[in-house]
């Protein structure tokens, strides 16, 4: 569903519930294209979910994951000092350490400098 909210832009809202393969759903469906369109344009993009807790902080994790080839452990670091209150639950965790490994072939992606080119950041 889309809609339109004055001074926030485009809008897109995903129903979602937690089920095994959520991220690799997530990172593959149409929302992926908003937010490189707003990665490209240098816009921002909120991920949220109902408490902000464990989907929200799952998926952008993710995205950082692909996106700037983060470790996981700095994937998770990163969005934690955005939002300190994160907490993927142990299913989500467990797919992200599996998704890591999906997208660098089983080869850890320990990066000293991580690419965040068109991501805010204090790192």
């Amino acid at each position: 569903m889309e809609m339109r909210c004055d001074g926030l832009g485009r809008n897109k809202i995903v129903n979602s519930e937690d089920s095994k393969d959520r991220i690799r759903n997530w990172t593959m469906v149409g929302h992926k294209r908003e937010r490189n369109d707003a990665r490209q344009n240098g816009s921002k993009v909120l991920i949220h979910c109902h408490a902000g807790v464990s989907r929200s902080a799952t998926v952008t994790i993710a995205y950082l994951l692909k996106h700037t080839r983060m470790a996981m452990a700095d994937a998770y670091k990163f969005v934690k000092g955005k939002r300190f209150i994160i907490s993927p639950n142990f299913n989500f965790m467990g797919q992200l350490l599996e998704f890591e490994q999906d997208l660098n072939q089983g080869i850890s992606p320990r990066i000293l400098y991580p690419r965040l080119q068109g991501i805010e950041s204090s790192v």
